[in-house]
């Protein structure tokens, strides 16, 4: 016995729409300045979507979007459109929600000291170059030439010891290489400090 052809076509609609609901999910907002955590709110109870976050998760983001799409993907994309957030769906309606772009502070990026080390004779090689806060941080020596150039993972309110054998130390914050880029240091010999050593 042969099933009459609208009775397939009825059956295959109702297997799609019943059977596999994610096929022939539409998902919705719609909102004004709307804080984050209730957008989220919202949609796990709409959707049944389960939220998470890579780092830190966004405080004081609001939504203001009116949405209706069919693909989760291009949802998401088009609910956080312009907020500096993405969300990666996952099988199982996870989304991990992730910043994009965001900037480096000082701190995580490194911050470049550069420049060179003489006194009135010239160049200085071997002089140490340190970095403190509270702590050694971390320090290099001058090359042949008596230069020095390296990333260091420091903030600007470090402190930046130079120092020679036989002369006195130069002591600055490390903000002075961010305002004036490679910084020269002229050292001043000091007979007394062969006695009595820079302790860095």
């Amino acid at each position: 016995m042969s099933v009459p052809f609208h009775r397939f076509c009825l059956f295959i609609v109702f297997f799609l729409t019943f059977l596999i609901p994610g096929m022939a999910q539409s998902y919705s907002f719609s909102g004004t300045n709307v804080p984050f955590p209730e957008v989220m709110e919202q949609l796990e109870v709409d959707y049944g979507f389960l939220f998470s976050f890579k780092g830190e998760g966004p405080e004081n983001l609001t939504i203001s979007a009116t949405i209706e799409e069919e693909d989760v993907h291009l949802f998401f994309q088009k609910l956080l459109y312009g907020t500096g957030w993405e969300a990666n769906v996952l099988e199982g309606n996870f989304v991990v929600i992730t910043e994009v772009n965001k900037p480096a502070s000082p701190e995580s990026a490194g911050i470049r000291l550069c420049g060179m080390v003489a006194d009135e004779y010239g160049s200085l090689p071997g002089a140490t170059v340190r970095i403190r806060a509270g702590r050694l941080l971390g320090g290099l020596n001058t090359n042949e030439e008596g230069q020095f150039d390296q990333t260091f993972p420091v903030s600007p309110q470090d402190t930046v010891i130079i120092s020679y054998l036989g002369h006195a130390a130069d002591t600055s914050l490390v903000n002075t290489f961010l305002e004036s880029g490679c910084r020269d240091v002229q050292l001043r010999e000091d007979l007394m400090t062969i006695s009595s050593p820079v302790m860095i």
